[in-house]
């Protein structure tokens, strides 16, 4: 509290009342307990005193001279041991000295002592006196000591750089002393490239494991020093990077900072730690222990993270440990990315306490935000998830865990209803604000299970049961949700944000809704798991219906395993829904057990070849390799895979109108069943009718331009109960049944069907049957890019696909173990970051030496470069550009910054691989303001001159250092745009491994890529994951 006090006093008006020997500073009053306690602090002939009395502070002079409320001067603010007219301590002889001419100006850092930082400099300005400079004489022994002994994870001290004259300001004057004896005036220490917390700012590749170890060792080093360094926390730990020749991209990391640093068992004094860091301690009071660090570095475990950002989409976050470390690093395994850590590497670093619930939350919602606006895959962030995750924190702290999902955020379609704050919408501005009287029953179960709703993810509105030929991922409340595999992909629907969120790992685990492809073709598109289990195994009560012999809910996650874990939390009997209670007593519902690599072997796999000749206008060459080369791998486990058509396929093809007849019967009635169950319904919308009409009236909506046709349509049928529904229902089962998925199976004794994903939905869903989605491949970059009306892009290179596995009814275990079992074989191996070694180099040449050469001649270049001017400039068309460079520079295996800004606005800043050094930050920044105030590319400004920096620097007139923040190195291009004069912003390369001219070269030719994609054309740079 004497700091509190202290601390409070900074940059308030001080009283100074005379008192009989006794000078008053300033004082407070605090109120512990509701009752009233004066603090007061005072000096007198120099020392500083501090004194407490009960109740408020008055003019009497009583108040401050009573002796009881004076403590010893001892055990308040440090007494002084060196001159007390001194700011800076004297040079002492052991003090080691700066020697300036032995070290590069750059290569050192200056540490001004802590005395003249402001929790000190008040008292001088306070008093009009001196405070001994006790900190900073502390700081020096130590830095004297830890150079006697070094150590790699201890910044190196270098001495310390003095003076006789002092120059200081006070009270808006500047004072001039001219001391009788040397002072100090910094400690001099290497420089490093930042601390922690910067790095991780910045994107730098921090390996957490190396990281704790470095600081362990450091620390441990100073104990057998029996120093305590007092302090430990990112802003002190120093990162540099490697001059090692074995790994260009390594990072040290050493210990800094040494004002907090005290002899172990001695008593605290002065300066000594930080709020959080450290433990609470009383100054004068308690005593230094070596316990006091590891409670910094069990912190800093909780709170240490990397960052890696992936095209300009994703900032991936690792959060490090909590159990208090007990002086050993433990890390058995390394910590998981977030973008793709699955259930159990989550739920394995909660129990670890490798990071909290509460951490995964602002880390996911940090995420979202950023893709948000250009994918726009989740409509709202649940405005409880951090007090949930909070206190499920407190339970798993308390011994007390509810299972593999306590903890695991999970975001869920917004059909699924909640009683919360967040909205119920099936994206139709019809039903915001609407409130149920209680959670659905799938989302009351995820709670049970100590799930985090996080928030809610855009539907294709109204399950893409409003519209005919509807735009996948559309809706009028959440907007338009795209693929992240290719610009303006066509995510599929309708669970189109669930997919692309679990895609892009803004969750642990992703929830969505299928009546007839609505989870499995968003998961092949998205390059995810997607599970439709068997109508009846998850409840749809208070689920936004379509069918109700159709709907069902289901996992999009990273892993089957993941979706077996997330259907195990969900699946059983509910009372609300009737269809439940068809679950066979005997049917297996371990779905996590039935993760077993050994599924397949002795597995009957079924291939209809006559359903994939039929389907075959919409699959590509490279799904039909993919698919044959995955039955090769099913056959390697041991599975047997037999031909088995399905009989009335062609049938069920030439009556393709039979599933929208069902669900239109279904809607019909089943909407009106759900309007009927709001508690508050905000438009008394109570049936079809009324939301058509509610839905044409409403500007919202997008009527005329997005119709009500399909609703127009069933509205004219017959419904759910009338004679032609059922007779339409029975040949639909026949379709799935005997004449197609649920017979075959029967007659060829099989264990699954296997098709791929595209279309495979279009066979299980009258029948209700469970399927399963592995992704196994993308379109190649050869593929025909095919648009929409609306200029989705459902065909394009890199555009994902799936396998899937459908099974019988009930039968989810059993095909979930299949999948995983396949989906464990077929992984790619984990991906290195590729060295910098001389195959690199020779394929980064390789590459960008096929790149033409650019002119010289300055007519020529200008020209060039107001040759593709913007209509206008957003973050999306710098996404777009800089993932064309980010994947042609990955191709090359050649790491390089790539950075797009407006003005000086960064828009884009992505590396293409890791690699990337401090400096290229800072040539970023030299070429984009090159660009910018003399609105030409780099490469021009180096043509012009030659490539002489000293014409360039003396041609603009440029003073000192000036030339240092410019540079003529090519690979800085302007961007303009029309009807505005001069150049808007900057599109930069910076690469160690790419000279002048390829980076000038490869950023032409990104925006010919641009072009050319805006124009329709196929090029062969765009090939290459854009995720």
């Amino acid at each position: 509290i004497m700091f509190k006090f202290v601390g409070e006093l900074m940059g308030v008006d001080k009283e100074e009342r005379a008192w009989p020997s006794m000078q008053i500073v300033g004082h407070r009053t605090y109120h512990e307990n509701s009752i009233p306690q004066t603090w007061v602090l005072a000096h007198q002939n120099g020392r500083l005193y501090l004194g407490i009395k009960e109740g408020t502070m008055s003019n009497s002079q009583a108040d401050c001279t009573d002796p009881s409320l004076w403590r010893d001067p001892e055990t308040c603010l440090p007494p002084p041991e060196l001159d007390p007219a001194n700011l800076y301590p004297k040079v002492l002889p052991r003090y080691n000295l700066f020697h300036p001419h032995k070290h590069v100006a750059g290569d050192v850092y200056k540490k001004q002592g802590t005395i003249m930082k402001a929790d000190r400099r008040y008292l001088w300005q306070a008093l009009n006196t001196t405070f001994v400079a006790h900190t900073t004489a502390r700081e020096i022994d130590a830095c004297q000591i830890l150079d006697s002994q070094p150590h790699k994870s201890i910044c190196k001290y270098y001495g310390v750089e003095t003076s006789s004259v002092l120059l200081f300001k006070y009270r808006n004057e500047t004072i001039n002393l001219t001391m009788d004896q040397g002072r100090v005036l910094n400690l001099v220490f290497e420089k490093y490239d930042c601390n922690l917390r910067e790095a991780i700012e910045r994107g730098y590749p921090i390996h957490i494991r190396d990281c704790l170890q470095s600081i362990a060792a450091g620390i441990q080093h100073m104990h057998s020093l029996k120093l305590v360094h007092g302090d430990v926390k990112p802003e002190n730990i120093l990162v540099k990077w490697s001059n090692s020749a074995h790994d260009a991209m390594a990072l040290r990391y050493v210990i800094g900072d040494f004002d907090s640093t005290q002899w172990k068992g001695s008593v605290i004094g002065g300066k000594y730690g930080t709020p959080f860091w450290s433990r609470d301690k009383k100054p004068g009071v308690d005593i230094v222990e070596e316990d006091d660090d590891w409670f910094g570095f069990d912190q800093l475990r909780k709170c240490c993270w990397r960052i890696m950002v992936p095209g300009s989409l994703l900032g991936i976050l690792i959060i490090g440990g909590a159990v208090y470390f007990n002086r050993q690093l433990e890390l058995s395994k390394p910590l998981p990315s977030l973008y793709e850590a699955d259930i159990d590497a989550v739920a394995d670093g909660l129990e670890r306490s490798l990071f909290t619930s509460l951490h995964l939350v602002k880390t996911y919602i940090a995420r979202i935000e950023e893709v948000n606006d250009i994918l726009r895959p989740v409509t709202e962030i649940n405005p409880d998830a951090l007090i949930i995750a909070a206190a499920l924190d407190k339970e798993r702290s308390e011994g007390m865990v509810r299972g593999p999902l306590h903890g695991i955020p999970v975001l869920i379609k917004d059909t699924i209803a909640t009683k919360d704050k967040m909205n119920n919408t099936a994206g139709s501005y019809a039903l915001v604000g609407a409130k149920v009287f209680a959670d659905s029953t799938v989302a009351k179960r995820l709670r049970e299970a100590g799930a985090i709703i996080l928030g809610k993810t855009n539907p294709s509105e109204w399950g893409s049961f409003r519209i005919f030929n509807s735009s996948n991922g559309w809706s009028a409340y959440g907007g338009q949700t795209y693929g992240p595999f290719y610009p303006h992909q066509d995510p599929s629907g309708s669970s189109s944000g669930s997919a692309v969120a679990a895609s892009l790992g803004l969750a642990t685990i992703t929830l969505g809704a299928e009546t007839c492809g609505s989870i499995i073709d968003p998961a092949s598109y998205n390059n995810v798991v997607g599970m439709k289990p068997t109508v009846g195994f998850t409840s749809r009560h208070l689920v936004i219906p379509i069918s109700e012999h159709m709907d069902t809910i289901g996992p999009l996650t990273k892993t089957v395993k993941d979706s077996a874990y997330l259907l195990q939390g969900i699946a059983g009997f509910d009372i609300h829904d009737n269809y439940t209670s068809a679950i066979p007593e005997d049917v297996d519902m371990d779905f996590v057990g039935a993760c077993k690599l050994s599924a397949l072997k002795g597995a009957r796999l079924g291939v209809p070849r006559n359903v994939i000749q039929l389907m075959s206008n919409g699959i590509t060459r490279s799904m039909v390799k993919a698919f044959d080369d995955s039955l090769e791998v099913l056959r390697a486990a041991g599975a047997v895979v037999v031909e088995s058509d399905f009989p009335a396929a062609r049938e069920f093809l030439d009556d393709s109108t039979i599933g929208a007849k069902i669900m239109g019967a279904d809607f019909v009635v089943n909407i009106e069943n759900y309007l009927r169950q709001l508690a508050y319904n905000p438009h008394n919308i109570k049936n079809l009718v009324e939301l058509r009409k509610w839905t044409q009236d409403s500007s919202l909506e997008g009527y005329p331009s997005k119709p009500t046709e399909l609703w127009d349509t069933v509205l004219q049928n017959w419904n759910n109960t009338e004679a032609g529904f059922w007779r339409a229902y029975q040949q639909g089962l026949y379709y799935d049944g005997e004449g197609g998925l649920l017979g075959t199976i029967e007659r060829h004794n099989l264990d699954a069907v296997l098709l791929p994903s595209h279309f495979s939905w279009n066979f299980a869903g009258v029948a209700g049957a469970p399927i399963v989605s592995v992704p196994i491949g993308a379109m190649h970059s050869d593929q025909p890019i095919v648009s929409d009306a609306d200029g989705l892009v459902s065909s394009a290179p890199n555009i994902p696909f799936g396998f899937s596995f459908l099974g019988a009814k009930f039968n989810d275990a059993k095909i979930i173990g299949l999948a995983y079992a396949f989906e464990q074989r077929t992984l790619p191996s984990p991906t290195e970051a590729p060295s910098m070694s001389h195959s690199s180099s020779q394929s980064t040449n390789k590459m960008l030496n096929t790149l033409p050469k650019p002119t010289r001649d300055l007519t020529e270049l200008a020209k060039e470069e107001r040759s593709f001017t913007f209509n206008h400039f957003t973050c999306e068309h710098a996404w777009v550009i800089g993932n064309i460079l980010r994947n042609a520079l990955r191709t090359a295996e050649c790491p390089a910054l790539i950075q797009i800004s407006s003005a000086n606005q960064t828009l884009f800043h992505s590396p293409s691989l890791p690699g990337i050094m401090p400096d290229h930050e800072k040539w970023s920044e030299r070429k984009r303001n090159t660009v910018l105030r003399w609105g030409h590319s780099t490469w021009f400004m180096s043509c012009q001159f030659e490539g002489d920096y000293k014409r360039f620097a003396e041609h603009n007139a440029m003073s000192g250092d000036e030339w240092s923040r410019y540079t003529i190195e090519g690979g800085g291009y302007p961007v303009f745009v029309k009807g505005v004069e001069g150049v808007v912003g900057a599109i930069v390369v910076v690469g160690l491994s790419v000279d002048s001219e390829q980076a000038h070269g490869v950023v032409v030719k990104a925006v010919e890529e641009y072009k050319d994609l805006r124009e329709g054309f196929r090029s062969p740079m765009r090939s290459m994951t854009v995720k």
